[in-house]
């Protein structure tokens, strides 16, 4: 997840806390997927970033900062609103954690506060706002077009991108994320048609005309439900493959090659437009690579170490220097807080048709996308440049930080009033980034995955931050990975009762769990107390957006822009 924020005024001056001047621009870019290793500032030699580095050498880098989840819908849920996505209903029970479908009913609440509808609502049109890109937060609830889960809804003036996510099924290789979650998709299908019709035959030749019907139903189902699910899955790149400009549908399917640079040019022409009506922006670009499907445009297929992931690496980091050299023609670096992360850590189970990886590196950190509360799946790439205001030339964080913080820390920066009508679990870290404090605002950071609590970040100081396992997800013999996807619960997760215990500020690879029996007390006491407290300020009667019925495919709210196969 990347984040580039611009401040356009030139009368800016710093108060403590609090930067105070006319109205300054935001510009947040989101990178998909993309791990801690993947960047070359970050110790990755041989996949150059040199355009994500030059915001990080020219700026800070935040060593530790962490996303709310280590899957994408409710990390970019706990972005955008600076709350951990447990308390919007934004989490899951079961095993699914992103929402699958367009056409279902699930999403970010309406009656949720993201930053950008909080600008709205305080400084009004004095802003335009857009997302482009990547949203994952849902579309409809009741009807099609409602658009109640809506970008445009949420406090965003424009929206230009998919309202879901990229899968694997909308690449040109054959690959497919439901073969990948059930491996043996199609055997099961074709034995339960096979089961269904043996079934319904034996019942024929036994009681013949007398239970005729229901054998002959017996034997139509078994075929036609194995045939419709067969025909569904081969056509999910239609069905969720859908590109939005506002509430219209303008493409469908959604043609991945050279989209990185169709969505810099939407911004682009976003900002150049904004600017010149000489009003103030806040953007969100949400790139969609590096998540499968993987397809790289002729300009940069082939050029990388690493095959197509490589490949679109390369490609991003070309997207995010199109926005850097944006500022520059314009005149505005200094005036630019400048903020690049990604929303989860690298996929390291992805691999193609062939077992050939195409999942990025989480670097030194154990686990990684999907992995609950792994440090590799939530600690991300990130890099801050405001240089008129922030510290230069490589300065490095390394207190905790949370994605969820960005939310007050603008709110700081644009003299916001937070609400007080909910619990906001992000903290306002532009002291720390000023040099002001030196010392993390967190004391404890929840990490959740899915509902279930696998882990809890007790920040005693800079030297000492424990990090304590509840749960770790069970992984396969001799490695750190999942058959796919990890699981957040049951037989497919580590009990650790005790819990495991790791210094990560000085373990950060967390190979030396803690044995000390005084420490471990200690620490066991503080976390014990804030976990409980934590938990007291739930409201258990928030609705799942993961439910059943806000989860599945529901056809009246599947999108179709023509009556001829739903292509456009």
């Amino acid at each position: 997840m990347f984040a580039i924020v611009f401040v356009v005024d030139d009368n800016v001056r710093c108060n403590q806390n609090v930067v105070v001047n006319s109205r300054p621009n935001f510009l947040i870019m989101v990178a998909d997927d993309m791990g801690y290793g993947d960047v070359s500032l970050l110790g990755n030699h041989s996949l150059p970033t040199p355009n994500i580095d030059r915001i990080g050498r020219e700026g800070m880098i935040l060593n530790q900062h962490l996303t709310a989840a280590s899957v994408c819908t409710p990390s970019r849920s706990a972005f955008l609103t600076g709350r951990y996505p447990i308390r919007n209903g934004m989490t899951a029970a079961g095993k699914n954690r992103v929402f699958l479908f367009v056409a279902s009913s699930g999403g970010l609440p309406p009656e949720e506060l993201t930053i950008a509808k909080l600008l709205k609502q305080q400084i009004g049109n004095e802003y335009r706002t857009a997302l482009i890109g990547k949203w994952h937060l849902g579309k409809d609830c009741s009807r099609l077009d409602d658009n109640c889960h809506h970008p445009n809804q949420h406090g965003f003036d424009y929206f230009f991108g998919i309202p879901l996510t990229n899968l694997k099924d909308f690449g040109d290789d054959g690959q497919s994320v439901v073969i990948s979650y059930y491996p043996h998709f199609y055997l099961l299908l074709t034995m339960i048609g096979l089961l269904g019709s043996t079934l319904g035959l034996m019942i024929i030749i036994r009681f013949q005309k007398s239970w005729l019907k229901s054998s002959i139903l017996i034997i139509l189902i078994s075929i036609i439900l194995p045939a419709f699910t067969v025909i569904f899955q081969k056509n999910i790149s239609i069905l969720n493959g859908v590109l939005y400009r506002n509430d219209q549908l303008i493409e469908q399917p959604i043609h991945l090659k050279g989209i990185t640079k169709r969505l810099t040019d939407e911004t682009e022409q976003f900002i150049r437009n904004t600017i010149a009506q000489n009003q103030s922006f806040f953007v969100i670009l949400n790139f969609i690579k590096v998540h499968t499907a993987l397809v790289p445009s002729e300009k940069f297929e082939g050029k990388s170490r690493y095959g197509k992931y490589g490949d679109c690496v390369l490609e991003l980091d070309d997207g995010v220097g199109r926005m850097l050299d944006l500022l520059e023609e314009l005149e505005i670096v200094n005036k630019t807080f400048t903020y690049f992360t990604s929303d989860n850590g690298a996929h390291l189970e992805e691999v193609d048709l062939n077992g050939n990886p195409e999942g990025g590196s989480n670097g030194i950190y154990r686990g990684g996308k999907g992995h609950g509360a792994m440090e590799g799946g939530i600690r991300v790439p990130t890099f801050l440049r405001w240089p008129n205001v922030l510290p230069k030339n490589l300065t490095k964080i390394s207190q905790a930080t949370s994605q969820m913080d960005i939310f007050p820390t603008i709110s700081a920066i644009l003299n916001l009033t937070l609400p007080t009508d909910r619990i906001l679990d992000g903290r306002n870290i532009f002291p720390l980034l000023t040099g002001e404090n030196h010392t993390s605002p967190h004391n404890f950071l929840f990490h959740y995955c899915g509902i279930y609590l696998h882990g809890v970040r007790y920040i005693e100081d800079n030297d000492h931050v424990w990090k304590v396992y509840f749960y770790q997800p069970k992984y396969k013999p001799q490695e750190d990975k999942c058959l796919f996807v990890c699981m957040c619960h049951g037989k497919l997760v580590v009990k650790h009762d005790p819990p495991l215990i790791y210094n990560i500020a000085q373990d950060p690879t967390e190979i030396n769990p803690i044995v000390d029996s005084k420490i471990r007390s200690k620490i066991l006491r503080k976390v014990t107390k804030a976990v409980q407290q934590h938990r007291l300020s739930l409201n258990p009667n928030i609705e799942s957006q993961f439910s059943f019925g806000n989860s599945i495919w529901k056809p009246w709210l599947q999108p179709c822009c023509s009556w001829k196969f739903c292509h456009c």
